[in-house]
């Protein structure tokens, strides 16, 4: 791979493929990437070499200073170009195309090569010409009204800045999605891609109803409510002696069970809080009991006791306190590179060695639009995390059968929150609890590919589904889980 990006997208883009074995050069100009003078710096001191960000997003990168205005050292690049699989890059509009980088002249060189472009607006359109940062393309993406809720306590408050680089870190995650997509069509074409990765669209991608939506009326626009009490009765913020607490008692079982943590108050018989949507409804007045409580009490105490009964509940911590976190020690997250402490991969993968060919691989299609064209995936994902996931195999083309249980329904009904995180999605109907239902599901999984799960962990262990069972009779199973804190470490069987 050929690293021609700067800042923070692209790079984030080489660094997530050389994470997964990509073998990276980064291309930087003489005056060095501007990455370099981002921070933080030990002892507050800016230096080129020491900086935390460009350090985080360079590791493992072999580097290369080229003047791309110099004949020679643009030829340079042109052939480092002709002998790669992915070129990524930031130019601004028509930059590119003057350096003698045109996607036609790259894919002259190498046919099947993916050339991975990340603007802030795109290759094309009105705003193509339009220089962008993090910033501006947060807050041009229709995403950042809502945020961080569309309950605000003042009519007069501007919409809030996600925390920094956080929609050029999102579009890298985009840009080197995009890359493998490219990637998987040369492999059955032959044929190479031009990846247009725009800022504002990766975020703009990420608009959700259950976050921001236009309400119905002729104007179409997105309504903010005003309230003093912070959250709702899905996620609620609750104060506690040394701080804060956010806990999530969105089923009904679970709000049962947190009425226990709280020593079965007298008003939880109180009609207005008998199901969500009375609770919703009544949220204003169903708040203050609640803030009354947990007042009186440490993070940790309420922590303890919610995590007992099983209902989903994290104190507030800062950044610092993930460096003293026993789960992540337990699971390896931060790494040591170029004397920094940094974050490593946000995922852990087992492979298994005796793995064999499957017996019916997927048919190779020459479908540049849609690779995964033949593959099947059984998706047993529910809420936000899996359905996003699978909708993105889907919308690549991937058969994906989604589970589903009458008894616990994904977003509680088929609205437009639910309609926008499957479509393309076949799917079917199952009670695991029934042997006959796990028999079925296990036959499905064994002509099957993938499966994407993101229940709590152990229950895919008591449903018999687990890796090392499905790994048996389906050598070539991938299987893909998530949980709030992963499935290894003291804290694995928390709920959030």
């Amino acid at each position: 791979m050929l690293e021609l990006a700067h800042g923070v997208a692209g790079p984030y883009a080489a660094k997530l493929l050389g994470d997964l074995g990509a073998e990276v050069t980064k291309v930087e100009p003489p005056t060095g990437d501007p990455a370099r003078r981002l921070g933080p710096f030990p002892d507050a001191v800016p230096h080129p070499e020491r900086s935390g960000m460009f350090i985080y997003l360079n590791t493992g990168k072999r580097c290369l200073v080229l003047d791309l205005q110099q004949l020679t050292d643009r030829d340079v690049c042109l052939q480092l170009a002709g002998a790669v699989d992915i070129v990524i890059e930031s130019f601004a509009t028509g930059e590119r195309d003057l350096l003698g980088l045109h996607p036609r002249a790259l894919h002259g060189l190498r046919r099947s090569l993916v050339l991975v472009s990340v603007t802030p607006f795109g290759q094309t359109g009105p705003r193509a010409a339009w220089r962008g940062n993090d910033l501006i393309a947060f807050h041009s993406s229709g995403f950042a009204f809502g945020f961080p809720a569309l309950e605000v306590d003042n009519a007069r408050l501007p919409p809030l800045n996600a925390p920094t680089y956080a929609a050029e870190f999102l579009a890298g995650q985009v840009a080197a999605s995009a890359a493998m997509h490219g990637v998987l069509a040369a492999q059955t074409s032959g044929i190479g891609s031009h990846v247009d990765v725009s800022l504002q669209e990766s975020v703009a991608a990420a608009n959700n109803a259950q976050f921001n939506r236009l309400r119905h009326g002729r104007t179409g626009a997105v309504r903010r409510t005003f309230s003093d009490k912070p959250s709702n009765s899905v996620v609620a913020l609750l104060p506690c002696t040394d701080g804060w607490v956010a806990i999530s008692p969105r089923e009904e079982h679970q709000w049962t069970r947190w009425l226990e943590v709280m020593g079965r108050p007298t008003w939880s018989a109180d009609a207005r809080f008998r199901d969500r949507v009375s609770r919703d409804r009544h949220w204003s007045e169903l708040y203050p009991l609640l803030a009354e409580w947990s007042r009186v009490r440490t993070k940790t105490d309420v922590f303890q006791a919610a995590q007992e009964q099983r209902v989903a509940c994290l104190p507030l911590g800062t950044a610092t306190d993930l460096l003293a976190s026993a789960q992540l020690a337990e699971r390896k997250f931060f790494v040591e590179r170029d004397n920094a402490i940094l974050p490593g991969r946000p995922y852990h993968l087992t492979s298994v060695e005796s793995a064999s060919p499957t017996p019916h691989p997927p048919e190779a299609v020459d479908d540049r639009q849609r690779p995964l064209v033949g593959v099947r995936v059984i998706d047993f994902s529910w809420v936000l995390t899996g359905p996003i996931c699978t909708r993105y195999l889907a919308s690549l083309g991937a058969e994906v059968i989604k589970v589903e249980s009458a008894a616990r329904a994904d977003l509680y009904s088929r609205d437009l929150s639910w309609q926008e995180l499957n479509p393309g999605k076949r799917s079917i109907t199952l009670n695991l609890k029934d042997a006959r239902a796990r028999e079925l599901v296990r036959e499905l999984i064994d002509r099957s590919d993938i499966v994407i799960e993101n229940f709590s962990t152990g229950v895919m262990d008591r449903l018999g589904l687990d890796y090392a069972r499905l790994q048996r009779t389906n050598p070539r199973i991938i299987m893909a889980s998530s949980s709030a804190l992963g499935r290894t470490g003291p804290n694995r069987e928390q709920v959030a």
